[in-house]
């Protein structure tokens, strides 16, 4: 799996450069993390009840419609997959 932000620093050092695909992001010593688009990584929220969440682990997720939601109409934010 790709890597597209990476810090490395040991306890006893400072951090010099923060890199987001490979392009530092730090100005004047701060590391300015820009918002994701169609075209640039950064960083990403997610309204949570949409059908996207991210977990407490930091995974993106995909929460999809639930055969009875679909068979009975209250489907109203979650993407229907195939497994359903």
């Amino acid at each position: 799996m790709p890597t597209y932000a990476e810090f490395t620093a040991l306890a006893s050092s400072v951090i010099t450069d923060v890199k987001v695909n490979n392009t530092s992001i730090v100005s004047s010593n701060v590391a300015n993390i820009p918002t994701a688009s169609n075209s640039n990584f950064g960083v990403v929220k997610t309204a949570g009840w949409a059908g996207v969440l991210i977990e407490n682990d930091g995974t993106l997720n995909i929460r999809r419609s639930t055969g009875v939601n679909i068979k009975s109409g209250t489907n109203t934010n979650n993407p229907i997959t195939p497994n359903e």
